[in-house]
């Protein structure tokens, strides 16, 4: 029996109020580097983009409002893409891992989970109160 334990799905948030080829050519992006069955929340400001604009059970586009370029626009477009993944993906013992990314931003290579994983581990937790910097390496 296998007991190892299996790595966390990884949901990347995405915001996106570019042209629809800018977001094709993050989608392909995505699908090229991306790990099998890991997800990409999309928020599009755009109207010439709807939900249906992909097939793929890896990718959902949700509908938004006008936004501005920075500031709590962007923070709440994110917590909206969260909400979803909560709803989605969390469910009771099953973990995933919610990346924010930006939408100039592109994959180079595909990623290394357990790697990631590793580089977010803690090496010696301390009280808050102790701490004078920050706990991650």
């Amino acid at each position: 029996m296998n007991t190892a334990p299996t790595q966390p799905l990884f949901v990347f948030s995405l915001l996106h109020a570019e042209s629809v080829e800018c977001l094709d050519l993050c989608i392909r992006n995505f699908k090229l580097f991306a790990a099998p069955g890991d997800k990409l929340l999309i928020s599009t400001s755009q109207d010439q983009v709807d939900e249906g604009h992909v097939q793929d059970p890896d990718i959902f586009i949700f509908k938004s409002g006008p936004r501005a370029a920075h500031g709590s626009d962007l923070l709440r477009s994110h917590i909206e893409n969260w909400r979803f993944a909560q709803k989605t993906f969390y469910k009771g013992n099953e973990n995933y891992l919610f990346i924010t990314i930006a939408s100039n931003s592109l994959f180079y290579r595909a990623y290394d989970k357990s790697a990631v994983l590793q580089s977010m581990a803690v090496t010696q937790a301390q009280a808050i109160g102790d701490m004078d910097g920050w706990q991650y390496e």
